[in-house]
Formats: structure tokens, sequence, C-alpha cells
């Protein structure tokens, strides 16, 4: 069994009848995910924790934005895989809430205000996950 964290909705702790909502599992993941794609880097407590994808958004980029959503998504996760490994061994993750490596990520639609990437993933029970991201300037 693994520990749970606090469900987030952007940003907000959630709490219903005055019990704060938790989650764990594959709802975990997909929170720690998004929460690193759409954290500012430098903005938390590692200095490469996040992303700069809000930084993509609203000036000429040239025609491969897309492919730079995806480079700096995948940075991001890549970083969170680094972070999670050591924390395996210290900590009682359940192993659906482990990141064992991302499969592909796609663009869905994008424009000079925002993108939907979909990142589609394995996790440590080899269940392919889909996690829709809305990134807006």
């Amino acid at each position: 069994m693994g520990l749970k964290d606090l469900k987030l909705n952007d940003g907000d702790i959630q709490v219903l009848n005055g019990s704060i909502q938790t989650i764990d599992k594959e709802e975990k993941l997909n929170q720690q995910i998004q929460k690193i794609v759409l954290t500012e880097k430098g903005n938390y407590l590692h200095q490469n924790y996040g992303s700069d994808i809000s930084t993509l958004f609203g000036s000429a980029q040239g025609i491969n934005i897309d492919g730079q959503i995806i480079a700096t998504i995948r940075d991001a996760i890549d970083y969170f895989i680094g972070l999670q490994a050591p924390s395996i061994i210290l900590q009682l993750f359940d192993p659906e809430e482990i990141l064992y490596k991302v499969i592909s990520i796609s663009m869905l639609d994008s424009d000079p205000r925002g993108a939907f990437p979909l990142v589609r993933i394995l996790n440590g029970i080899t269940k392919n996950i889909d996690i829709q991201l809305n990134v807006f300037q």
C-alpha cells in the first residue's frame, strides 16, 4: 500500500463534507505528472522541478512549437522519474504509483494560447495510462 497524497484541483486542496480528500495509485500518479509539467520550473523545492512549457506560448517560436512542447514535457517527466527512483527504496509505493516509462507524447491540438498534449505512460504494474494535459499561457 502506497502513501496517499492530497487531492488537488487547480492547485486547491479538495474538501468534501469537511474531510480533506486524498488520492493514491493511478490517480496519484496522474496528478504528480500533471503537477510537474504545469509547475513553472524552479518554482518549487527543487531548482529543476517543473517545466518551461508556459514560456512557449504567445510569441513566435517557429513552426515546430509542438515539438518543443513535447520535448519540454519529456524533460519534466524524465526529471520526475529521477526523483522517484531513490524514493521507491525509502517509501512504501504502490506499484500503480510508480512511473516506469513514457510510451508516447502526442499533441491533440495547439494554438498560440495553449496546447492539449496526451501523455501515454507505463506504470509499475505495466498498465498503459493516458494523461490528458491542458496547458494554457
